[in-house]
């Protein structure tokens, strides 16, 4: 693995982080703990396939977008990669959108009631 793998599964994790705060803000309340409802998995599982498919063809992207014939871009398949992961963060925020319009919740209030803030 190429440093810039690293930076790229780096850029992932944190791009996925930040799709799962910006869900979970949207169902904040205080003094509740929450739960990911299975809609939630689905939403979160389809998140982590998109930027997984995004790892393996992102690079290979390069040579239809005219990139590969010019010099000096080793660092062009991390540049695509992380790209395509933050491509998927804005497009899971259409998403959730629509997953809300549809009634189904990504979070839920938890049944544990020993929490209390």
């Amino acid at each position: 693995m190429a440093a810039t793998d690293g930076l790229a599964l780096l850029a992932a994790l944190v791009i996925f982080g930040m799709i799962w705060l910006r869900t979970k803000v949207q169902y904040r309340q205080r003094g509740v703990m929450l739960a990911v409802t299975r809609a939630g998995w689905q939403y979160f599982g389809g998140a982590a396939v998109l930027m997984g498919i995004g790892w393996l063809v992102a690079p290979f992207l390069a040579p239809l977008l005219g990139l590969s014939a010019k010099p000096g871009l080793p660092a062009l398949p991390t540049v695509l990669r992380v790209a395509w992961f933050l491509a998927t963060y804005y497009l899971f925020i259409g998403v959730h959108q629509w997953v809300k319009a549809r009634g189904a919740a990504v979070f839920a209030p938890s049944r544990n009631t020993e929490f209390d803030i």
